[in-house]
């Protein structure tokens, strides 16, 4: 039977409380689906937070801190991975675009990073990609996420590659060249197909890559990321794992250990 190792998005990057109702937005209620997803198969637990009261994306502090609280007082066997993408977002002025519109985020690379450094998850996400997401860019300019890079496997935490076209998997090369990556990290989002997963530097782990099956895939993600975007929305977090229906024995194997399962 071949081993995989499942990554559940609970949320997802983007608010989605109006696709189904079951979507998680306060700390408790992403807590407790993460850990029911845990429960369910998924080796690792893909984190965002939710402002409570809009369901809109947050960076605070004190939420994550709830969130990954509860989820380690659970008591479940589960890889952390927390997301540092908020703080990317760059939407134009309707009257200068040179000015930012309501909705922006893009702030300093310790701000990105902050509950990452505080709260000491095994892994965090670092994206790669500059892009248009409908009417709002995401902006990672390279010299941040060399930045968030170094800080982050400073304490020991596995930065974790959001990658989308080829551009991206250059600019990861460039990183390691320039040593602020080391070799090991994993790669979960790619749009670019086969050749993407072909491009991405020896010693990287695939999950999500489209063809990545003959370049030996081991993870995957499901939930919230990592599938079509226009997919509907279902279920509790813990449903996750019926996409993976090898995932149980993935986790139980000998000597797969917590930190070993995200890059494994």
């Amino acid at each position: 039977m071949k081993k995989i190792i499942l990554t559940c998005a609970v949320t997802g990057s983007a608010p989605m409380t109006d696709r189904h109702v079951n979507v998680p937005v306060t700390p408790r209620q992403i807590a407790d689906q993460a850990v029911d997803a845990a429960r369910a198969g998924a080796a690792i637990v893909h984190l965002h937070v939710r402002d409570p009261e809009t369901g809109a994306p947050s960076m605070k502090l004190e939420l994550y801190r709830e969130v990954v609280e509860r989820i380690r007082g659970s008591g479940v066997d589960v890889v952390l991975n927390l997301t540092t993408g908020p703080g990317a977002v760059f939407v134009p002025g309707a009257e200068n675009p040179a000015l930012p519109g309501p909705g922006t985020t893009l702030c300093a690379p310790a701000e990105r990073i902050r509950h990452v450094l505080e709260l000491k998850p095994e892994i965090c996400t670092l994206d790669l990609n500059t892009m248009w997401f409908n009417t709002r860019a995401a902006i990672n300019i390279p010299a941040h996420a060399a930045e968030m890079a170094r800080a982050v496997q400073a304490i020991g935490v596995l930065p974790e590659l959001e990658v989308f076209d080829s551009g991206d998997i250059q600019l990861a090369h460039h990183l390691i060249k320039e040593g602020a990556l080391h070799l090991g990290a994993g790669i979960p989002d790619a749009g670019a197909g086969a050749a993407v997963g072909r491009a991405c530097p020896r010693g990287a782990g695939r999950q999500s890559v489209p063809g990545a099956r003959r370049t030996g895939a081991a993870q995957r993600r499901v939930g919230g990321e990592g599938g079509r975007p226009d997919a509907p929305v279902g279920g509790r977090a813990g449903d996750a794992s019926r996409s993976a229906p090898d995932s149980r024995a993935a986790r139980r194997q000998p000597g797969l250990s917590r930190r070993a399962a995200s890059v494994r």
